[in-house]
């Protein structure tokens, strides 16, 4: 017979909890930052104020759409809203699914994406690179070279340092919070399956994960499940008890 578990229980390391995911305050305080570097001209001031931009809308993408630091790094620019017609981000065979996906953009977004292109991603090009070039990576590093993964994951650390908060902060992290999110939002009324799509994962069972976390924290839940109070309602002596 095996022994009675004792002691708190461990949670599997893919489990979502809250230092996973980014609350309010954090968000703002990595926005807050973020935002102050950057000068909010329509052209780059300086190579400053470029790197603040591109900064900016990386974690705005990443926030946004739930991509993975190796998708944002494969972005071409070919798979931005303009070339492809949409107000929408191309993930072209993600390297998890082996699929492409189709994720939407808000025009806040999209308007963003073009103010880049226009005007800010030409200064980190290498010069055999055209700007025209549909094939080529969307971002550059600072020493203009394609990203790579790492370089993602290092700026999000950073990020989190200079903005004060204590948790570290990791692109997927980024991920967690728009999952949640999108599930946690009574306006967007996303789906399970639609979720699994915007994320690609290549089972559901992969995307259930978040489902215990949001369960919790949905507002009015509590209410929702409680059959039985609601059947008591306007019985007699109904104030001593709480059935509200």
């Amino acid at each position: 017979m095996r022994p009675r578990r004792s002691g708190p229980i461990r949670r599997r390391g893919d489990q979502i909890d809250p230092p996973k995911v980014l609350n309010e305050q954090e968000k703002t305080a990595l926005e807050t930052y973020l935002k102050n570097r950057w000068l909010g001209g329509k052209k780059p001031q300086n190579k400053a104020d470029m790197r603040a931009f591109k900064d900016l809308l990386i974690y705005e993408l990443l926030l946004a759409t739930g991509i993975r630091r190796s998708e944002l790094c494969d972005l071409r620019l070919k798979d931005t809203p303009e070339w492809i017609g949409e107000s929408a981000i191309y993930v072209y065979c993600s390297k998890k699914t082996k699929k492409d996906r189709t994720i939407p953009l808000s025009n806040r977004l999209v308007k963003l994406v073009k103010l880049y292109i226009d005007n800010y991603r030409r200064m980190t090009l290498p010069r055999y690179v055209q700007r025209e070039d549909g094939d080529k990576p969307l971002f550059y590093s600072q020493r203009q070279k394609p990203y790579l993964e790492n370089s993602v994951y290092r700026k999000a650390v950073k990020w989190g340092k200079a903005a004060g908060v204590k948790k570290q902060i990791t692109p997927h992290k980024f991920r967690h919070t728009f999952a949640t999110d999108s599930l946690l939002d009574e306006h967007s009324r996303i789906s399970i399956y639609e979720l699994q799509y915007l994320l690609g994962h290549k089972s559901t069972a992969t995307t259930m994960k978040y489902v215990h976390y949001v369960i919790a924290r949905r507002p009015g839940m509590g209410e929702v499940l409680d059959r039985r109070g609601r059947r008591q309602s306007g019985l007699k002596g109904q104030d001593n008890f709480p059935y509200a």
